[in-house]
């Protein structure tokens, strides 16, 4: 209670006793005059007001804070958006580039596979399970990545290595809606258009030559070309395509092995006999046997 409450109860105290001695005193001259507060009566008063001075305090204070915290929203707000954007950038930079590096690994290891021999050739057994490899991890890509044209070529060829040419052509049409000029897509079309039989010897080798002038260093074209000029009798140019690709790409020994049949076919049995030795000193002891017996005689 403070010092000017003291001196309210103090004034009405005496109020008080002056009222009680005038009555004893039988003086009713003031007894209509309104009736003194008594002690506990004010210290109620007092309290009901400062307890409503406390809440209008506090209301006051509330509402003062409301008007900040309402001021200061619109910032705290922005920041939020800005942390939520920021997050889902970075999460979609790291998916970027996780997606680029899984597809640089697969498109390296399927042209890998090509350019080592394996695949190469239609149908074979020995090509079924390193296309199946390569089916399978560039399946992978052409479904996250349907617009990707290089995976979708390199696909195309790997099923054609096993025989599965309708498959091939499907991809093959996926790759040329992307990049016509596809050189993968291109060379499987080719060649599954061949094996179906729905294009002759002519029309594949013109198809390969097309092929060789949009990409000069594709040596599987040079080789696949030999095998149709083969078939038409032409051995000389057969041969000069397959010295074209041994020069392009000399890790595929298999090649020198065709050169040396084309050069004993065509008479010259030095050359024939150069190619298997060389042919030798490459596949060592992986030399097929009944190949080896064939040669040998031959190269006597």
């Amino acid at each position: 209670m403070t010092g000017s409450d003291e001196n309210d109860l103090g004034k009405i105290s005496i109020d008080a006793d002056r009222y009680l001695k005038s009555l004893d005193d039988g003086d009713f001259s003031q007894s209509d005059a309104p009736r003194p507060e008594t002690i506990e009566e004010t210290r109620e008063r007092i309290l009901a007001s400062n307890a409503s001075n406390c809440s209008n305090a506090s209301k006051r204070s509330f509402e003062s804070q409301r008007e900040d915290s309402s001021k200061e929203s619109p910032i705290s707000s922005q920041s939020s958006y800005s942390l939520l954007f920021l997050g889902l950038f970075i999460i979609s930079l790291g998916f970027c580039f996780g997606l680029w590096f899984v597809r640089h690994l697969f498109i390296s290891e399927a042209r890998l596979v090509f350019s080592s021999g394996n695949g190469l050739t239609v149908n074979a057994e020995k090509s079924r399970a390193p296309a199946a490899t390569v089916i399978s991890r560039l399946s992978v890509l052409t479904t996250l990545m349907p617009w990707d044209s290089n995976a979708a070529g390199l696909k195309a060829r790997a099923h054609v290595a096993r025989g599965e040419f309708d498959l091939a052509l499907k991809n093959v049409n996926r790759s040329l809606s992307r990049d016509p000029n596809n050189i993968d897509a291109l060379f499987a079309q080719t060649n599954a258009n061949y094996e179906l039989e729905r294009s002759s010897n002519l029309e594949h080798i013109r198809a390969l030559t097309s092929i060789i002038k949009l990409k000069p260093d594709f040596a599987p074209a040079y080789r696949n070309r030999s095998n149709a000029l083969e078939r038409i009798d032409r051995t000389s140019e057969a041969i000069d395509d397959l010295s074209t690709a041994l020069s392009l790409n000399p890790d595929v020994p298999e090649v020198l092995i065709e050169r040396a049949r084309l050069h004993a076919s065509n008479g010259s049995r030095s050359s024939a006999c150069g190619d298997y030795r060389k042919f030798i000193e490459i596949k060592g002891s992986k030399l097929d046997k009944d190949l080896n017996s064939q040669w040998s005689s031959y190269c006597r």
